[in-house]
């Protein structure tokens, strides 16, 4: 028959396992602020080939002008 008390170290990895709400609530705000940040990243990321895109266009558009 299995001890119904587990030993120690089991019982302090999962203490230590263990959040407390303000603990939960700053990872949760920290991983939310990551996405967003992630999210501006890619936007500026896509502005900027937007422009360089446009600007290559028009450098283009001159040399045929000329």
């Amino acid at each position: 028959m299995t001890d119904p008390m587990p030993c120690p170290e089991a019982a302090a990895k999962r203490l230590a396992k263990v959040e407390t709400i303000s603990d939960y609530y700053r990872r949760r705000a920290d991983e939310e602020r990551q996405c967003a940040d992630r999210a501006i990243d890619q936007d500026l990321r896509r502005i900027h080939l937007q422009r360089a895109a446009s600007m290559n266009q028009l450098a283009e558009d001159s040399r045929l002008k000329a």
